[in-house]
């Protein structure tokens, strides 16, 4: 007999850590800006660009890009606005990690806070949750069939494994002119942008990942008629793109997360020579990871009838996927301004992030609890600032389906954003605000398997064979197989099968009574 082999590989999951990294300094006014009276609201985005392994520490870098609107100290209070950008460098400690494995990294900003220093300097102090994921590849080779042993004397079954295909980090470029309604002034200052991904629309094909959706571009912009007139205005703008993907396949299952990296706004003129355009260059950011399930055949057990077989086996945990599903939260409450907030005569601009607090994961369900950050810039009724931006926070919860998951042994990716949000005035107090949360659940769990790597053949131990009876009648108990029994009494299942007049081995049931009868060859 001939014992053949083969290699497969296991994606091994080495650490997961995620990390706090703290990033702060001071925003100077431009020389050609005057001087500030009160910080309305400091806005940021952060990303990460590049990862790596050295030295059992995971290095990465991005950028940070805030932006501060404040009310001028002048006649007018005119508001303006000023931006930097700020370099994200920092390292994850994960005891046996090498440059061969793979990592997967992303970063969310979890708190902002500003400081007027003096009325040329703001300082901020922002606040990172860094999430690493770090998996390696084990190759092993494995016995998968014995050429000259009957069939019905191995025992093979199929395990499901979750492969890693590949990760990537890529990004692609859109370019696009959008132009204000006409309706609305000209366009002398873009005081605030707010790109955000919506309609995301993922595939995978053949050795590409093809990307589509919309950029939410939100406004904020000074007329050139007033420069103390704030307009806003939003506009989806499509786009389409595909990334390479070696050995990427139709029906694998993607995972990509989105974000916009690094944006220009550039304002241009119509037809007519007027400021009625704004040119977008943004880098949509595209963090990927690709897997496929693939169900492969092992050998689980062996056996001969005139032979003894000693198998050696190696016991490794392997990835399952569970489900992987996307879910939708209404929000909806009514506000009041806190005491000391301005009456409102019109909202311009409402934003909102969401943070997830808690993630509980139960038996078919995971139970996301967090808040929703709302800031609220409108025009007050107050001559001093006429411009204010209130601030509150919406808690949610949310129970989403994840059929197969339990508490035990599961792992959770959950990501979430602001599909929209929308406010509507009540009184110049009360305001409600409504909006929608984007939920993406991956729920996967380790299993844990014996596979054989070795198997040798010696002589037959007669002692051994004469202690097993030559016919009994065998009573079938609780997780009893034909095949465990024709192992242990040396002989086959169609013997059995046959003397017994079973059709099926399915049709054996716990409690039947079965007559065996030692096989010598």
């Amino acid at each position: 007999m001939e014992i053949l082999k083969k290699n497969i590989i296991i994606d091994k999951k080495i650490g997961k850590e995620t990390t706090q990294v703290l990033v702060e300094g001071d925003i100077i006014v431009p020389d050609t800006k005057p001087d500030i009276d009160m910080v309305l609201e400091t806005n940021a985005n952060a990303y990460i660009d590049n990862k790596e392994i050295t030295n059992d520490k995971i290095i990465f870098k991005g950028n940070l890009d805030i932006n501060v609107l404040f009310i001028a100290k002048n006649e007018n209070k005119a508001i303006y606005n000023m931006s930097s950008t700020y370099p994200i460098n920092d390292f994850i400690n994960m005891d046996g990690i090498d440059k061969n494995m793979t990592v997967f990294a992303n970063c969310n900003i979890t708190n902002l806070d500003y400081k007027l220093i003096n009325d040329r300097k703001v300082s901020f102090r922002a606040v990172l949750d860094v999430s690493s994921q770090v998996l390696a590849k084990e190759e092993i080779e494995i016995v998968s069939d014995i050429e000259g042993l009957k069939e019905n004397q191995m025992r093979k079954r199929n395990i499901n494994l979750n492969k890693l295909i590949s990760t990537k980090f890529d990004r692609f470029n859109v370019k696009e002119e959008i132009e204000i309604s006409g309706g609305r002034p000209n366009i002398k200052e873009i005081l605030d942008t707010n790109l955000s991904i919506i309609n995301k629309d993922i595939k995978v094909n053949t050795d590409k990942l093809s990307i589509s959706g919309d950029i939410r571009a939100c406004i904020l912009y000074k007329s050139d008629e007033d420069e103390v007139i704030t307009t806003y205005f939003e506009q989806d703008i499509p786009f389409s793109g595909n990334i390479e993907i070696s050995g990427a396949r139709e029906g694998m299952l993607p995972e990509v997360y989105l974000d916009i990296n690094d944006k220009n706004m550039q304002i241009l003129e119509d037809a007519d020579g007027e400021s009625r355009k704004i040119g977008i260059d943004a880098h949509i950011g595209c963090n990927i990871k690709i897997s496929s399930e693939e169900d492969i055949e092992i050998l689980e057990d062996a056996y001969t009838l005139n032979q003894n077989i000693n198998i050696g086996r190696s016991n490794k945990k392997y990835p399952v996927l569970v489900c992987k599903n996307k879910n939708q939260a209404s929000i909806k409450e009514i506000v009041r301004l806190d005491d000391d907030c301005p009456a409102i005569l019109q909202v311009v601009k409402v934003s909102g992030k969401a943070f997830l607090d808690n993630a509980e994961l139960m038996e078919d369900k995971v139970l996301a609890e967090g808040i929703v950050e709302c800031k609220i810039l409108y025009i007050a009724n107050n001559d001093e600032y006429p411009m204010h931006c209130f601030k509150t926070i919406l808690p949610y919860s949310q129970t989403i389906e994840t059929k197969g998951a339990t508490s035990l042994n599961s792992d959770l990716d959950l990501n979430l954003d602001i599909e929209h949000i929308s406010v509507n005035m009540i009184s110049d107090k009360d305001l409600e605000i409504r909006g929608a949360i984007n939920f993406d659940t991956l729920v996967t769990k380790e299993k844990e398997v014996g596979l054989v790597t070795e198997i040798e053949f010696e002589d037959m131990d007669i002692e051994k064979l004469n202690s097993i009876a030559s016919m009994i009648m065998y009573v079938m108990q609780d997780g009893d197989t034909l095949w465990d029994l024709a192992k242990i009494f040396n002989t086959t299942t169609d013997d059995i099968m046959q003397l017994n007049d079973i059709e099926k081995e399915d049709d054996v049931k716990v409690g039947d009574k079965i007559l065996i009868l030692k096989k010598v060859i």
